[in-house]
């Protein structure tokens, strides 16, 4: 089991309390930066009145534990989607760029089409970096 998620802003992991449990020898908070990507891997720990914690790969240069209440609101909130979410959304797009192409409708071409570019952009520099972790 190896899932993969791209984050998609900048933002700061805050470990719990017991730190030592969950991020061996980290300095202070986890910044994370547009297009990072984190693998979550099969490893896991259970922490007593803090729940689950699984270790996450980040760009194949660290590994620390995150809980996964942490992880599902990074999800929910947007910061972070998973590399599947990144092929829905440029499936979309492209959908949207050709039913706008249909309708010849020029405004939303140039939206969608530039929305279409960002999103191959931002792809295509988180598998480069997946293919260089691997």
């Amino acid at each position: 089991m190896n899932h993969q998620f791209a984050v998609l802003e900048a933002f700061r992991h805050e470990y719990p309390v017991c730190r030592a449990c969950c991020a061996a020898k980290a300095p202070g908070p986890l910044d994370l930066k547009k297009g990072d990507v984190l693998a979550i891997t099969c490893e896991k720990k259970y922490v007593d009145l803090l729940g689950w914690f699984f270790l996450i790969n980040i760009n194949g240069e660290r590994q620390v534990y995150m809980s996964i209440s942490d992880l599902e609101d990074y999800y929910l909130t947007g910061k972070i989607c998973s590399f599947f979410d990144l092929a829905l959304k440029m499936n979309h797009l492209s959908y949207k760029v050709n039913q706008s192409l249909d309708c010849r409708n020029k405004k939303e071409f140039g939206m969608y089409s530039e929305q279409l570019r960002q999103w191959k952009e931002f792809q295509e520099s988180v598998y480069e970096k997946e293919k260089e972790r691997v």
